[in-house]
Protein backbone atom coordinates (compact mmCIF):
# COMPACT_ATOMS: atom_id res chain seq x y z
CA UNK A 1 0.00 0.00 0.00
CA UNK A 2 2.71 2.36 1.37
CA UNK A 3 5.00 1.61 -1.85
CA UNK A 4 1.80 2.81 -4.54
CA UNK A 5 2.27 5.90 -2.73
CA UNK A 6 5.72 6.71 -3.74
CA UNK A 7 5.22 7.80 -7.40
CA UNK A 8 2.28 9.76 -6.34
CA UNK A 9 4.15 12.13 -3.68
CA UNK A 10 6.94 12.38 -5.52
CA UNK A 11 4.54 14.11 -8.05
CA UNK A 12 3.23 15.50 -5.29
CA UNK A 13 6.75 17.08 -4.55
CA UNK A 14 7.66 18.79 -7.97
CA UNK A 15 4.14 20.11 -8.30
CA UNK A 16 4.94 21.76 -5.12
CA UNK A 17 8.27 23.00 -5.65
CA UNK A 18 6.52 24.44 -9.02
CA UNK A 19 4.28 26.63 -7.54
CA UNK A 20 5.44 27.42 -3.70
CA UNK A 21 7.05 30.30 -5.57
CA UNK A 22 3.93 31.73 -6.56
CA UNK A 23 2.75 34.04 -3.84
CA UNK A 24 -1.21 33.40 -4.40
CA UNK A 25 -0.11 29.41 -4.61
CA UNK A 26 1.35 29.53 -1.22
CA UNK A 27 -1.28 31.32 0.80
CA UNK A 28 -3.11 28.46 -0.27
CA UNK A 29 -1.21 25.85 0.09
CA UNK A 30 -0.34 27.33 3.87
CA UNK A 31 -4.06 28.00 5.10
CA UNK A 32 -6.65 25.58 4.88
CA UNK A 33 -9.43 27.92 4.97
CA UNK A 34 -8.60 29.76 2.30
CA UNK A 35 -7.86 27.12 0.37
CA UNK A 36 -11.00 25.51 1.47
CA UNK A 37 -12.63 28.90 0.43
CA UNK A 38 -11.36 28.83 -2.86
CA UNK A 39 -12.01 25.15 -3.60
CA UNK A 40 -15.60 25.07 -2.19
CA UNK A 41 -16.56 27.83 -4.54
CA UNK A 42 -14.85 26.98 -7.39
CA UNK A 43 -15.86 23.34 -7.38
CA UNK A 44 -19.49 24.57 -6.29
CA UNK A 45 -18.98 26.80 -9.81
CA UNK A 46 -17.58 23.95 -12.01
CA UNK A 47 -20.33 21.51 -10.70
CA UNK A 48 -23.45 23.61 -10.96
CA UNK A 49 -21.99 24.40 -14.88
CA UNK A 50 -22.05 20.73 -15.17
CA UNK A 51 -25.20 20.11 -13.44
CA UNK A 52 -27.18 22.53 -16.20
CA UNK A 53 -25.42 21.28 -19.02
CA UNK A 54 -24.71 17.29 -18.16
CA UNK A 55 -26.26 16.11 -15.33
CA UNK A 56 -26.84 12.13 -16.64
CA UNK A 57 -23.23 12.29 -17.41
CA UNK A 58 -22.05 13.43 -14.06
CA UNK A 59 -24.33 10.76 -12.37
CA UNK A 60 -23.21 8.06 -14.78
CA UNK A 61 -19.36 8.52 -14.46
CA UNK A 62 -18.95 10.27 -10.78
CA UNK A 63 -19.39 6.78 -9.16
CA UNK A 64 -17.56 5.06 -11.66
CA UNK A 65 -14.41 7.34 -10.64
CA UNK A 66 -15.31 8.09 -7.38
CA UNK A 67 -18.08 6.50 -5.83
CA UNK A 68 -15.84 3.26 -4.18
CA UNK A 69 -13.38 5.49 -2.44
CA UNK A 70 -15.99 7.62 -0.98
CA UNK A 71 -17.65 4.82 0.43
CA UNK A 72 -13.46 4.23 2.23
CA UNK A 73 -14.09 7.43 3.40
CA UNK A 74 -17.03 7.34 4.47
CA UNK A 75 -16.05 4.89 7.04
CA UNK A 76 -13.20 6.74 7.48
CA UNK A 77 -14.27 9.74 8.73
CA UNK A 78 -17.86 9.42 9.89
CA UNK A 79 -17.36 8.35 13.10
CA UNK A 80 -15.10 11.07 13.70
CA UNK A 81 -18.48 13.15 14.62
CA UNK A 82 -19.01 11.08 17.30
CA UNK A 83 -15.44 11.56 18.85
CA UNK A 84 -15.97 13.05 22.17
CA UNK A 85 -17.99 10.25 22.81
CA UNK A 86 -16.05 7.05 21.81
CA UNK A 87 -13.54 5.21 23.84
CA UNK A 88 -11.65 4.17 20.71
CA UNK A 89 -11.97 5.93 17.55
CA UNK A 90 -9.79 3.47 15.76
CA UNK A 91 -12.59 0.86 16.84
CA UNK A 92 -15.36 2.47 16.22
CA UNK A 93 -14.13 2.93 12.79
CA UNK A 94 -13.29 -0.54 12.25
CA UNK A 95 -17.01 -0.99 13.25
CA UNK A 96 -18.31 1.18 10.72
CA UNK A 97 -16.12 -0.42 7.83
CA UNK A 98 -17.43 -3.71 8.94
CA UNK A 99 -21.40 -2.05 8.98
CA UNK A 100 -21.11 -0.60 5.52
CA UNK A 101 -19.99 -4.39 4.31
CA UNK A 102 -22.48 -6.23 5.56
CA UNK A 103 -24.68 -3.29 4.28
CA UNK A 104 -22.58 -3.94 0.63
CA UNK A 105 -23.23 -7.77 1.03
CA UNK A 106 -27.29 -7.20 1.90
CA UNK A 107 -27.68 -4.74 -0.96
CA UNK A 108 -26.14 -7.60 -3.16
CA UNK A 109 -28.28 -10.72 -2.10
CA UNK A 110 -31.39 -9.18 -0.86
CA UNK A 111 -34.11 -8.38 -3.50
CA UNK A 112 -34.94 -5.11 -4.67
CA UNK A 113 -38.62 -4.33 -3.37
CA UNK A 114 -36.97 -5.71 0.45
CA UNK A 115 -34.13 -3.38 0.39
CA UNK A 116 -34.84 -0.43 1.38
CA UNK A 117 -36.65 -2.44 4.65
CA UNK A 118 -33.32 -4.33 5.30
CA UNK A 119 -31.40 -0.88 5.38
CA UNK A 120 -33.76 0.60 7.35
CA UNK A 121 -33.27 -2.70 10.02
CA UNK A 122 -29.75 -1.81 9.59
CA UNK A 123 -30.32 1.43 10.29
CA UNK A 124 -32.07 0.53 13.47
CA UNK A 125 -28.84 -2.22 14.33
CA UNK A 126 -26.09 0.57 14.34
CA UNK A 127 -28.63 2.63 16.49
CA UNK A 128 -28.80 0.15 19.01
CA UNK A 129 -24.89 -0.38 18.62
CA UNK A 130 -24.55 2.85 20.21
CA UNK A 131 -26.27 2.72 23.30
CA UNK A 132 -23.86 -0.26 23.85
CA UNK A 133 -20.61 0.91 23.43
CA UNK A 134 -21.04 5.03 23.37
CA UNK A 135 -20.76 7.14 26.75
CA UNK A 136 -23.95 8.50 27.09
CA UNK A 137 -26.12 9.73 29.58
CA UNK A 138 -29.55 8.55 30.23
CA UNK A 139 -30.81 11.87 28.59
CA UNK A 140 -29.04 11.35 25.72
CA UNK A 141 -30.12 8.05 24.78
CA UNK A 142 -33.67 9.09 25.21
CA UNK A 143 -33.38 11.45 22.47
CA UNK A 144 -31.35 9.61 20.35
CA UNK A 145 -33.87 6.96 20.37
CA UNK A 146 -36.84 9.26 20.02
CA UNK A 147 -34.98 10.44 16.95
CA UNK A 148 -34.86 7.21 15.23
CA UNK A 149 -37.88 5.78 16.29
CA UNK A 150 -39.22 9.34 14.38
CA UNK A 151 -36.75 8.56 11.13
CA UNK A 152 -37.64 5.25 11.21
CA UNK A 153 -41.69 5.59 11.52
CA UNK A 154 -41.64 8.40 9.45
CA UNK A 155 -39.74 5.95 6.50
CA UNK A 156 -41.62 2.93 6.98
CA UNK A 157 -45.23 5.28 5.82
CA UNK A 158 -44.24 7.05 4.01
CA UNK A 159 -40.99 4.91 2.24
CA UNK A 160 -41.21 6.34 -1.42
CA UNK A 161 -40.88 10.10 -0.31
CA UNK A 162 -38.58 9.58 2.06
CA UNK A 163 -36.12 7.24 -0.07
CA UNK A 164 -36.26 10.60 -2.81
CA UNK A 165 -35.97 12.74 -0.25
CA UNK A 166 -32.44 11.11 1.18
CA UNK A 167 -31.48 11.18 -1.97
CA UNK A 168 -30.95 14.95 -2.15
CA UNK A 169 -30.56 15.22 1.90
CA UNK A 170 -27.22 13.10 2.67
CA UNK A 171 -25.85 15.72 0.50
CA UNK A 172 -26.56 18.05 3.36
CA UNK A 173 -25.17 15.45 6.03
CA UNK A 174 -21.48 15.46 4.45
CA UNK A 175 -21.54 19.76 4.56
CA UNK A 176 -22.90 19.08 8.42
CA UNK A 177 -19.79 16.42 8.89
CA UNK A 178 -17.50 18.89 7.52
CA UNK A 179 -18.57 21.75 10.53
CA UNK A 180 -18.63 19.42 12.97
CA UNK A 181 -14.81 18.14 12.14
CA UNK A 182 -13.66 21.07 11.35
CA UNK A 183 -10.34 21.72 13.42
CA UNK A 184 -10.71 25.30 14.22
CA UNK A 185 -13.35 28.29 14.41
CA UNK A 186 -12.35 29.32 11.43
CA UNK A 187 -13.03 26.23 9.52
CA UNK A 188 -15.85 25.66 10.91
CA UNK A 189 -16.99 29.10 9.62
CA UNK A 190 -16.08 27.96 6.01
CA UNK A 191 -17.56 24.81 6.33
CA UNK A 192 -20.78 26.70 7.72
CA UNK A 193 -20.82 29.22 4.32
CA UNK A 194 -20.28 26.49 2.62
CA UNK A 195 -22.95 24.48 3.77
CA UNK A 196 -25.50 27.50 3.25
CA UNK A 197 -24.21 27.93 -0.43
CA UNK A 198 -24.70 24.37 -1.23
CA UNK A 199 -28.16 24.91 -0.15
CA UNK A 200 -29.21 28.16 -1.63
CA UNK A 201 -27.84 26.58 -5.15
CA UNK A 202 -29.69 23.78 -4.82
CA UNK A 203 -32.67 25.19 -4.27
CA UNK A 204 -32.14 27.60 -7.36
CA UNK A 205 -31.71 24.70 -9.50
CA UNK A 206 -35.62 24.16 -8.92
CA UNK A 207 -36.38 27.78 -9.77
CA UNK A 208 -37.31 27.79 -13.62
CA UNK A 209 -35.52 31.28 -14.68
CA UNK A 210 -32.70 29.00 -13.47
CA UNK A 211 -33.38 25.71 -14.77
CA UNK A 212 -33.95 27.83 -18.14
CA UNK A 213 -30.03 27.88 -18.64
CA UNK A 214 -29.81 24.05 -19.25
CA UNK A 215 -28.80 22.67 -22.22
CA UNK A 216 -31.68 19.88 -23.29
CA UNK A 217 -29.47 18.28 -25.32
CA UNK A 218 -26.68 17.98 -22.70
CA UNK A 219 -28.91 15.56 -20.75
CA UNK A 220 -28.28 12.82 -23.00
CA UNK A 221 -26.53 9.59 -21.19
CA UNK A 222 -27.38 5.72 -22.75
CA UNK A 223 -29.29 3.78 -20.17
CA UNK A 224 -30.08 7.16 -18.24
CA UNK A 225 -33.27 9.21 -17.96
CA UNK A 226 -33.64 12.64 -15.89
CA UNK A 227 -37.36 11.37 -15.83
CA UNK A 228 -36.71 8.27 -14.26
CA UNK A 229 -34.18 9.89 -11.97
CA UNK A 230 -36.55 12.92 -10.81
CA UNK A 231 -39.38 10.89 -10.80
CA UNK A 232 -37.62 8.06 -8.35
CA UNK A 233 -36.18 11.35 -6.10
CA UNK A 234 -39.95 13.15 -6.37
CA UNK A 235 -42.57 10.54 -6.26
CA UNK A 236 -45.44 13.32 -5.10
CA UNK A 237 -45.53 14.69 -8.52
CA UNK A 238 -46.20 14.41 -12.13
CA UNK A 239 -44.23 17.37 -13.58
CA UNK A 240 -41.67 16.28 -15.33
CA UNK A 241 -39.75 19.77 -15.13
CA UNK A 242 -39.59 19.56 -11.45
CA UNK A 243 -38.54 15.73 -11.90
CA UNK A 244 -36.14 17.34 -14.49
CA UNK A 245 -34.61 19.90 -12.16
CA UNK A 246 -34.09 17.43 -9.14
CA UNK A 247 -32.00 15.47 -11.56
CA UNK A 248 -29.60 18.39 -12.29
CA UNK A 249 -29.98 19.08 -7.97
CA UNK A 250 -28.77 15.26 -7.80
CA UNK A 251 -26.02 16.13 -9.69
CA UNK A 252 -25.09 18.57 -8.37
CA UNK A 253 -24.87 17.84 -4.75
CA UNK A 254 -23.45 14.11 -5.94
CA UNK A 255 -20.50 15.75 -6.99
CA UNK A 256 -20.03 18.37 -4.20
CA UNK A 257 -20.30 15.26 -1.93
CA UNK A 258 -17.23 13.37 -3.45
CA UNK A 259 -15.43 16.62 -2.65
CA UNK A 260 -16.71 17.06 0.98
CA UNK A 261 -15.71 13.34 1.75
CA UNK A 262 -12.87 13.17 -0.63
CA UNK A 263 -11.16 16.24 0.33
CA UNK A 264 -12.90 18.72 2.83
CA UNK A 265 -13.02 16.26 5.39
CA UNK A 266 -9.75 14.12 5.17
CA UNK A 267 -7.67 17.80 5.14
CA UNK A 268 -10.15 19.04 8.46
CA UNK A 269 -9.18 15.35 10.12
CA UNK A 270 -5.36 17.15 10.23
CA UNK A 271 -4.38 19.60 12.30
CA UNK A 272 -1.56 21.14 10.21
CA UNK A 273 -3.02 23.42 7.60
CA UNK A 274 -0.75 22.19 4.48
CA UNK A 275 -2.13 19.16 2.62
CA UNK A 276 -0.76 16.00 4.03
CA UNK A 277 0.83 13.12 1.08
CA UNK A 278 -0.51 10.34 -0.21
CA UNK A 279 1.77 8.35 2.42
CA UNK A 280 0.19 10.39 5.42
CA UNK A 281 -3.32 9.69 4.15
CA UNK A 282 -2.31 5.94 3.88
CA UNK A 283 -0.97 6.13 7.27
CA UNK A 284 -4.24 7.46 8.94
CA UNK A 285 -6.64 5.01 6.99
CA UNK A 286 -4.27 1.85 8.28
CA UNK A 287 -4.63 4.03 11.73
CA UNK A 288 -8.10 4.30 11.66
CA UNK A 289 -9.24 0.57 9.86
CA UNK A 290 -6.23 -1.19 10.47
CA UNK A 291 -3.77 -2.67 8.21
CA UNK A 292 -5.91 -5.73 6.92
CA UNK A 293 -8.62 -3.13 7.06
CA UNK A 294 -7.23 -0.57 4.81
CA UNK A 295 -6.04 -3.42 2.33
CA UNK A 296 -9.64 -4.79 2.39
CA UNK A 297 -11.10 -1.48 2.02
CA UNK A 298 -8.79 -0.70 -0.71
CA UNK A 299 -9.02 -3.63 -2.40
CA UNK A 300 -12.82 -3.64 -2.29
CA UNK A 301 -12.67 -0.33 -3.60
CA UNK A 302 -10.52 -1.30 -6.86
CA UNK A 303 -12.93 -4.57 -7.09
CA UNK A 304 -15.95 -2.45 -6.85
CA UNK A 305 -14.58 0.64 -9.51
CA UNK A 306 -13.26 -2.57 -12.04
CA UNK A 307 -17.22 -3.82 -12.60
CA UNK A 308 -17.53 -0.86 -14.22
CA UNK A 309 -15.05 -1.50 -16.66
CA UNK A 310 -16.20 -5.02 -16.48
CA UNK A 311 -19.67 -5.03 -17.02
CA UNK A 312 -22.11 -3.23 -18.70
CA UNK A 313 -22.91 0.02 -17.10
CA UNK A 314 -26.41 -1.05 -16.53
CA UNK A 315 -25.51 -3.65 -14.23
CA UNK A 316 -22.18 -1.92 -12.67
CA UNK A 317 -24.21 0.93 -12.16
CA UNK A 318 -27.40 -1.74 -10.09
CA UNK A 319 -24.84 -3.45 -7.94
CA UNK A 320 -22.97 -0.22 -7.29
CA UNK A 321 -25.81 1.44 -5.81
CA UNK A 322 -27.29 -1.48 -4.17
CA UNK A 323 -23.67 -1.53 -2.31
CA UNK A 324 -23.72 2.24 -1.59
CA UNK A 325 -27.57 2.20 -0.52
CA UNK A 326 -26.81 2.35 3.51
CA UNK A 327 -23.75 4.82 3.32
CA UNK A 328 -26.57 7.86 3.73
CA UNK A 329 -28.19 6.03 7.11
CA UNK A 330 -24.38 5.88 7.97
CA UNK A 331 -23.46 9.26 7.26
CA UNK A 332 -26.85 9.73 9.19
CA UNK A 333 -26.33 8.09 12.52
CA UNK A 334 -23.52 10.05 13.96
CA UNK A 335 -25.33 13.44 13.58
CA UNK A 336 -28.64 11.69 15.39
CA UNK A 337 -25.91 11.00 18.04
CA UNK A 338 -24.63 14.10 17.96
CA UNK A 339 -27.72 15.50 18.42
CA UNK A 340 -28.82 13.46 21.13
CA UNK A 341 -25.81 13.96 23.13
CA UNK A 342 -26.26 17.95 22.63
CA UNK A 343 -30.06 18.38 23.16
CA UNK A 344 -29.94 15.95 26.22
CA UNK A 345 -30.55 17.68 29.22
CA UNK A 346 -27.07 17.75 31.94
CA UNK A 347 -27.23 17.34 35.29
Amino acid sequence: MYAACRPLDRAREQFLRRTLGVALARALWTNRAQRHSAMAAGMMTLNLALALVAPLWVLALGPAILGAMHLVATAQYAPRAMAPLMQKSAAWSQGMALVLGASMIMGLVTPSEWAPYSTLGLFAVTIAVVFLLLRLTLGARIVIAATAAMIVALAWRHLAVFLGAMVLLHNVFAFVHWAVQAPTARDRKVALLALLAFVLVSGLLFVPAVFGLALPAGLAFPGLSAIDIGSAILPWTEDPTLWTAATSAYAFGQSMHYFVWLRALPEAADRRPIPCSFRQSAARLAARLGDRGALVALAGAVVLTGTWIALSYGAARQIYFAVAAYHGFAELVPLVVLTGATLAPRR
